[in-house]
């Protein structure tokens, strides 16, 4: 398994690696979040998004400032996202819209939680490179413990 820091590349050197893959019949998702906090419903998500294709790139959201959130910088919940073993690259993205890095990267599948739907200049740009959105929902399994640990 290769290092977390080296998983963690420029956004300017993502569409590269992604281009190489390609060009040896991989296919490449990218998945988006905040990732300030980890646990195993992250884990599953990444998991699930790394099933949809070959390489799995994740974009860390870098400027969502939300009840306090986040909590962790940009930089060091890339290098936590990269010690997950499905991933296999990461980058952090200033803002919370990766339509940017969607049409630079041209990934086959964009991959969010239910409640991470893609953004209009997201959607407008996953058209553009014919890549479709999956939604994959991590959040049963983590209820149904919640609500066990409340019983």
């Amino acid at each position: 398994m290769r290092p977390a820091g080296s998983k963690v590349v420029a956004v300017e050197d993502l569409p590269g690696v992604a281009a190489h893959a390609r060009e040896s019949g991989r296919r490449v998702a990218l998945a988006k979040g905040v990732f300030d906090v980890l646990h195993p419903g992250i884990v599953r998500y990444l998991d699930r998004a790394r099933s949809a294709a070959d390489l799995l790139a994740v974009a860390v959201l870098g400027a969502l400032v939300e009840r306090g959130r986040p909590l962790v910088a940009p930089e060091a919940r890339a290098h936590l996202v990269a010690a997950i073993r499905s991933v296999d690259h990461v980058v952090v993205v200033p803002g919370d819209d990766v339509s940017a890095l969607i049409r630079s990267l041209r990934p086959d599948v964009l991959c969010t939680t239910p409640d991470a739907l893609p953004t209009a200049a997201e959607a407008e740009a996953l058209r553009g490179c014919e890549a479709r959105w999956v939604a994959t929902d991590w959040r049963q399994e983590d209820e149904r413990l919640a609500s066990r640990g409340r019983a």
